[in-house]
């Protein structure tokens, strides 16, 4: 019986197997194979040929199944010797793969570099340089689709058609390519009948002593170019970037710069029937003897949502092209179109990217169906620049993204620990340990400062009157009228370092290192003290039932009944300094030094733990989705309701302030010199550096969506996002 099972398990081994062989890897050079075509001709489905570093002087055939791997274009060439075709792929499907050569000295009819015909291979990772043909320099496809990856052709040289590359009735992936000083007729491509895709691609310095400079399109082409830059290419007639004749390519996120045409069409030449769709292009600084943005004789061109500027004029041949929601300098005419400055960042340099006061931002027309999902850095296209809450498209080939942009610093004379608040007219109060409490206009200029006897660390609040109040080092807790004068001040017996909080009926409470947590007046006078056993360094939170609950460094969780007597005490057991917050179900969460998030019903009962492995000291924050967030040493948890970890960061720093968190779910905190914005599944949105590794303080957000933090390096810092006002804690 043991022997039938056997058979029966072989049997259905090679039943599933079948006849495949195990790949393997063929070494070139090595005692077997002298030639890099020895070891393709020996090759067989799955298996790779490895050639090591150095210059072969051949002419090899691709097969299909067969990888060709160099040992990088650097250290790895093939040397086609002055005569054919260097590398032939005919009929090879896309598991023919070649990776990491450099390939030059071929001279033929058909690609100098390459002929690839009715086949689709894979090309990564090569250089084509030195290669010359009637028809395709560099590669000649014809009836292919081949997918050519992170490859550079340069100083490839074509008699007709076609300098680095030669595509006929093909349509070839190309991405992260550059073509570089290549020549021909469409010095860098030559497309006919062709339907190429093109992105994330270079073209430089290319000529033809015809037409495009960059690129010639032919016969019904249909070109899809993504993303790429035609700068300093020329031609001695039309087209110094891009020549149409019958062929309606799309052109979107492009850059065309300082190409040169001869007679017409510095950047663009559409002819007879040369009908692309441009959109989101920047197209600067071309020149021709005339029309050096864009030429057209008898097309039907459209652009939408571009820039052109600084090309030879006049910038577009007039009334030859439907053109709208695009800034021209000179204008032009078109729904939407404007004639202004666009404000880059820096032209000499060639970043055209949008400075925050460009008109170009949220400029644009979204209704276009060309628009792509992503601008040429890759980011967001449709984004709300302008923060008017309205995201409409950017003109040109990169959107501004005004999200953790900095909106303006505020210096005060040292280290800021305090939280900021927000009053009701947009004026931001913030303390710092330089004793003052200053009142900040929303750009960023001072309105006023108020100075206490010692730091303030304290978080100022403001009343429905607009009366702040601070406590300070100095024991008192003040009072201060939204004129920045002196309503009163409250004496306590020790530091105040913890903030106030206001109750519905105006009660001021506010807890010192004197043990007491206190009840005061909207006039100044004590209403009530309530003595814990020890310093008080949490700031109060108030329930709806209006119970006050103050932690104390003597461990326990104290709630207090609006007449100052005790509801009910939860002890943690070890020193407790964080302030408890208070869910919109009543639920009190608070950290401890004990290591733990506690979760406590409203009448002091335990509901669960969170075991944070380190000391809790922040205060939790709950957000929209009711999810809890705590920092904990270099940790940051975000926590279920039901008291398991959603998800938790390991920071590059001590975490010492709470998170603030916007109304679109972010979560905004700051460790190591470094705020960052988190989404709410943890990937990082982006993050804001500091010139060291100062802590901050918590942040806040006001209604327009702007963050507020102080820092150790004496700064407030007011910074845009776009979360348009905290969130509404659940």
């Amino acid at each position: 019986m043991k022997k039938i099972n056997l058979l029966i398990m072989m049997l259905m081994f090679f039943s599933i197997t079948g006849n495949k062989s195990i790949a393997a890897t063929l070494n070139v050079p090595s005692e077997a194979y002298s030639t890099i075509q020895a070891a393709i001709d020996a090759a067989g489905e799955g298996d790779t040929v490895e050639v090591a570093a150095g210059t072969y002087t051949e002419k090899i055939t691709m097969k299909s199944g067969v990888i060709i791997h160099g040992a990088g274009p650097d250290v790895t060439t093939i040397n086609g010797g002055g005569s054919g075709s260097v590398v032939i792929a005919d009929g090879v499907n896309s598991s023919a793969r070649l990776e990491g050569f450099t390939i030059t000295n071929g001279s033929e009819e058909f690609g100098g570099g390459m002929f690839i015909n009715e086949a689709s291979p894979n090309v990564t990772n090569c250089v084509f340089t030195m290669n010359s043909a009637v028809y395709g320099g560099g590669i000649f496809n014809s009836n292919s689709s081949p997918v050519i990856t992170n490859c550079t052709f340069s100083g490839n040289s074509s008699d007709s058609y076609g300098g680095g590359m030669n595509n006929t009735n093909s349509s070839p992936v190309l991405t992260n390519c550059s073509f570089i000083e290549n020549t021909g007729n469409g010095g860098g491509i030559y497309n006919s009948n062709s339907s190429p895709v093109v992105t994330n691609c270079i073209f430089s310095g290319n000529s033809s002593s015809l037409h495009g400079g960059g690129m010639a399109n032919y016969s019904g082409s249909a070109p899809s170019l993504i993303n790429c830059i035609f700068g300093g290419n020329s031609a001695s007639t039309h087209g110094g970037g891009i020549f149409n004749n019958g062929s309606s390519p799309s052109v979107t996120n492009c850059i065309l710069i300082e190409n040169l045409a001869g007679n017409s069409g510095g950047g663009i030449r559409n002819d007879f029937g040369g009908n692309p769709v441009v959109t989101n292009c920047t197209i600067w600084a071309n020149n021709a003897a005339s029309d050096g943005g864009i030429s057209n004789y008898s097309s039907s061109p459209a652009a939408v949502n571009c820039i052109l500027g600084e090309n030879s004029l006049p910038e577009i041949t007039p009334s030859s092209m439907v053109v709208t929601y695009s800034n021209i300098k000179g204008g032009y005419p078109g729904a939407g179109n404007i004639d202004a400055d666009p404000l880059f960042v820096e032209i000499d340099d060639g970043d055209f990217h949008l400075q925050k006061d460009s008109p170009c931002i949220d400029a644009g027309d979204n209704s276009a169906s060309s628009i792509p999902a992503n601008d040429y850095d890759g980011n967001d296209r449709i984004i709300d620049g302008n923060i008017d809450r309205t995201a409409t498209v950017d003109m040109g080939a990169y959107e501004y993204n005004p999200d953790g942009t900095q909106k303006w610093v505020f210096l005060t004379e040292d280290m800021i620990e305090s939280s900021p608040a927000i009053g009701s007219d947009g004026t931001i109060y913030v303390g710092s340990n330089d004793n003052r409490l200053y009142a900040i206009n929303s750009d960023g200029t001072q309105k006023w400062s108020f100075t206490a006897g010692d730091d303030i660390q304290s978080s100022p609040a403001i009343g429905r009157d607009g009366i702040i109040y601070v406590g300070s080092k100095d024991n008192n807790l003040y009072a201060i009228n939204p004129d920045g004068s002196q309503k009163w001040i409250f004496i306590t017996n020790d530091d105040v370092g913890s903030s106030p909080a206001i109750g519905a009926d105006g009660i001021i409470y506010v807890g010192s290192n004197d043990h007491n947590l206190y009840a005061v007046n909207p006039d100044g006078s004590k209403k009530w003290a309530f003595t814990t056993g020890e310093y008080i360094q949490s700031s109060p939170a108030i329930g709806s039932d209006s119970t006050i609950y103050v932690g104390s460094t003597d461990g326990k969780l104290y709630a207090v009944n609006p007449d100052g007597t005790q509801k009910w005490i939860f002890n943690t057991g070890n020193y407790l300094s964080a302030s408890p917050a208070i869910g919109s179900d009543g639920i009190i969460y608070v950290g401890s030094r004990d290591q733990n998030l506690y979760a406590l019903n409203p009448d002091g009962t335990q509901k669960w733990t969170f075991n944070a492995g380190g000391w809790v000291e922040s205060s939790p924050v709950i957000g929209p989705d009711s999810a809890i967030y705590i920092s904990v040493g270099s940790k940051f948890y975000a926590i279920n309701p039901d008291g398991t970890q959603k998800w938790a960061l390991i920071t590059g720093g001590n975490l010492y302030a709470s998170p603030a968190i916007g109304s679109d779910g972010t979560i905004y905190l700051g460790t190591g010199g470094i705020f960052n914005a988190i989404n709410p599944d943890s990937s990082l949105k982006w993050n804001y550096h500091l010139s060291d590794e100062y802590d901050f303080s918590s942040a806040v957000i006001d209604s327009e969506g702007v963050l507020y933090f102080g820092a150790g390096d004496r700064k407030l810092y007011a910074i845009n996002t776009l979360s348009y006002g905290p969130a509404n804690s659940a």
